[in-house]
């Protein structure tokens, strides 16, 4: 017998995220008709929401907390776990807009619809939040490097370069 999880990580790796569904019923047997296709009436009752619940996990850090944050806003619920995926919870297309839109304007940083689509979950989204914000922040301090050196003379750079410099 596989396990729910299992499959489910089988199948994210075979198709779109998007469409791996998010419960699995195991039969026996498939109910099929005379005809030999699948019964849909002789299928057993199965009740949304049973199977599907998974605990909850609270923000760690500061940056799934912000980000915990704006999901709620959003998405007008009470709650959010790290491990749930922004598209299974509610969202689409035009609230992940409303999500980048948001982060931008809070953390400073860019980011790209296509980041939310790659990365679903609270917890790997903060992480890229957090790891776009870092790669701006060391480009930023770059920029600044080379506007320094810009201003010096050749002789200043040099001595930069080879160590001699040690207010940067």
């Amino acid at each position: 017998e596989i396990e729910s999880e299992e499959l489910r990580r089988h199948m994210a790796e075979r198709v779109l995220l998007e469409t791996v569904p998010e419960v699995y019923v195991y039969l026996r047997k498939m109910p099929l008709t005379l005809n030999g296709k699948v019964n849909v009436e002789g299928l057993p009752e199965w009740e949304m929401g049973a199977e599907v619940a998974r605990p909850y996990i609270g923000p760690r850090t500061e940056m799934e907390e912000v980000v915990t944050g704006i999901w709620r806003e959003v998405l007008s619920v009470e709650r959010v776990s790290v491990e749930d995926n922004f598209f299974k919870i509610g969202g689409h297309s035009l609230l992940a807009t409303q999500v980048i839109s948001r982060v931008r304007e809070a953390l400073q940083v860019k980011l790209a619809l296509g980041d939310l689509f790659a990365s679903p979950t609270l917890e790997s989204f903060a992480g890229l939040v957090e790891g776009a914000i870092l790669e701006q922040a060391d480009l930023t301090n770059l920029d600044e490097i080379l506007d320094l050196l810009e201003q010096m003379d050749e002789g200043e750079a040099e001595g930069l370069l080879v160590g001699e410099g040690e207010n940067l």
